[in-house]
């Protein structure tokens, strides 16, 4: 299968935070973070569901004038009804659950959405530094997240952390995010 996708010339959500030495308004971040919200839902709303598995800043491309998103790198997607899970994502936007179940569905998305969220609206790298051993053990038994206080604004940290929930239950869909 070829994917052709458009060219975005501002290269990944990630380059842009860390390197360009840039500065979106604020406004302007959270404008991005509904489109992926948006793509995340449409993928996810599909029959059979599709998820990402790979949510993160280098797996989102902006184009050129830094308005409009574009979620790239679906080498991992999978439909909800398969069964493989090998090779999911990246150890610091892994839910907790997937190192106990090994299993995947939309709300492990969710998780690496609320990750990615914090690292766009905090300009930090989440668990920078940590070896990916280290991220899993304090995730999955401590439940160690990215320090929430590096967020300004309630409302943002009330759906950061309703995403990373440790509960994927307790989690919302990202539908409900589209509101």
């Amino acid at each position: 299968m070829l994917l052709i996708m458009e060219y975005a010339e501002n290269g990944s959500l990630d380059a842009y935070i860390h390197t360009s030495g840039l500065v979106l308004k604020f406004e302007n971040l959270l404008n991005l973070m509904r489109q992926c919200v948006k793509g995340l839902a449409y993928l996810h709303g599909r029959e059979p569901k599709m998820m990402h598995r790979d949510v993160k800043p280098a797996n989102v491309l902006l184009t050129s004038n830094y308005r409009k998103l574009k979620i790239c790198d679906f080498g991992l997607v999978k439909s909800i009804a398969s069964k493989n899970t090998e090779n999911i994502g990246s150890a610091a936007y892994t839910a907790p659950e997937i190192y106990n179940t090994n299993r995947y569905d939309e709300k492990c998305d969710v998780y690496s959405f609320g990750i990615m969220l914090w690292e766009v609206m905090s300009q930090r790298k989440p668990f920078e530094n940590w070896v990916p051993f280290n991220i899993m053990y304090h995730v999955l038994m401590q439940k160690k997240r990215p320090d929430i206080n590096a967020i300004d604004g309630d409302d943002i940290k009330t759906i950061i952390t309703r995403c990373w929930e440790h509960d994927p239950n307790r989690r919302p869909s990202m539908k409900d995010l589209e509101l």
